[in-house]
């Protein structure tokens, strides 16, 4: 599709969507075509599954013409090759309408005197920029993929589908020519960056934003909820009390998923879609993650909306360093009680013969949960001080 802008012409994408299925009949048999995550070259890249009533590909496929063509000639013991685009329905005006109807952003590529560029995002705020180009370094074909964040520029080169060499710097002129290659070249065309419609569309995303001290203006946060997170969420949930509750409460600190769950239901699942869409509302609207360690670790989030976040990081930080922060997410405490619940269960059932045979006593299963709760799970138990007691006479 071709996007037209102030007389500069852009190509427009349309994207396959991880999870998406598409049916097409084929000699009276349908064959279902699926799109997943990674496939034989990239963990990164789509993958496409072909199926029919029982018989399935062997593996999974670089493309969708692959996937069909394969199990067609499988089933059939034909040669005959289908366009996979076509059967999935790509030149659908309404098919394609529904893959792009909850995006705020679409891919599209602009072309310079030597360089087809693709932008790939433009996050909220103007950051999360990401372009890539193909240029061949050493007589190697190399994908250069370029991202810009808040105080980082990057450029990451791709050979054959696996990371070569990867640089950082502070602007697109320190990471170019720290690569030291396409001198004549100006390091922001070669970022996509100079581009009129690329310029438009950093100054809509960086429109799209207020701070702590406009919490109050609504319609500038519906805006910002419409933009964010309006068409990844349920239409249910009152997502201004959030704010609200939140500019009244003198803690300038909170944890997110904990906030959450007021708003929604007891038994909402979320989506890792419906995070990230949360958690760029919230940086959206001035405020920042100040969380002091990764997701392995924890699922916990803590954001300030303070204009002066590191102070409150700093305050985080030394908490945690110094033991004084319980992270245990309510799910990990809901199944540590869940455990112990059903293992009591299992006690009541057939008491005598566990404790014969275990040696487990209810009031064993009774100090485990205490202590569970007390020092959280894995933890070992905190020490007592040594008390002394001493007993004098009577007075008479």
């Amino acid at each position: 599709m071709t996007l037209q802008e102030n007389g500069i012409r852009a190509e427009q994408y349309y994207l396959f969507r991880v999870g998406m299925k598409t049916q097409v009949e084929i000699k009276n048999r349908p064959f279902i075509i699926r799109v997943v995550q990674g496939n034989k070259h990239n963990n990164s890249l789509p993958g496409f599954l072909c199926e029919s009533l029982l018989e399935s590909n062997e593996e999974v496929e670089n493309d969708p013409t692959s996937a069909i063509s394969k199990l067609y000639k499988k089933i059939f013991q034909n040669e005959t090759r289908f366009l996979g685009t076509l059967m999935m329905g790509m030149e659908n005006e309404s098919i394609l309408n529904e893959l792009v109807s909850d995006l705020n952003f679409r891919p599209f590529s602009i072309n310079t005197l030597k360089f087809n560029i693709l932008i790939h995002s433009i996050g909220e705020n103007g950051f999360e920029f990401a372009s890539s180009l193909f240029y061949s370094k050493s007589k190697e074909r190399a994908l250069f993929f370029q991202t810009m964040n808040d105080n980082e520029y990057s450029i990451c080169i791709y050979k054959a589908y696996q990371l070569f060499e990867k640089f950082q710097g502070l602007d697109s002129n320190d990471v170019w020519k720290k690569i030291g290659i396409l001198k004549d070249q100006s390091e922001i065309t070669l970022f996509g960056l100079d581009n009129s419609i690329v310029q438009e569309k950093l100054e809509q995303a960086r429109r799209v934003v207020c701070f702590y001290n406009e919490w109050d203006n609504y319609s500038k946060m519906e805006q910002i909820f419409k933009y964010n997170l309006q068409k990844r969420t349920s239409s249910q949930i009152n997502w201004y009390s959030l704010f609200e509750e939140w500019k009244q409460n003198n803690c300038q600190i909170i944890e997110l998923y904990s906030r959450l769950a007021l708003l929604y239901p007891s038994n909402y699942i979320f989506s890792k879609r419906e995070i990230r869409a949360w958690q760029a509302m919230l940086r959206a609207t001035g405020c920042v993650n100040i969380t002091p360690f990764d997701k392995k670790e924890s699922e916990i989030e803590f954001w300030t909306r303070s204009p002066n976040p590191e102070s409150n990081k700093a305050v985080i930080n030394m908490l945690y360093h110094n033991g004084f922060l319980n992270i245990m997410s309510k799910n990990t405490a809901d199944s540590i009680e869940k455990f112990w619940n059903s293992f009591e269960h299992s006690l009541n059932l057939n008491k005598r013969e566990l404790e014969t045979k275990l040696h487990v006593s209810s009031h064993t299963i009774h100090n485990a949960k205490i202590y569970g709760r007390i020092n959280g799970p894995r933890c070992p138990a905190i020490s007592k001080p040594p008390m002394k007691r001493k007993i004098t006479s009577g007075i008479i």
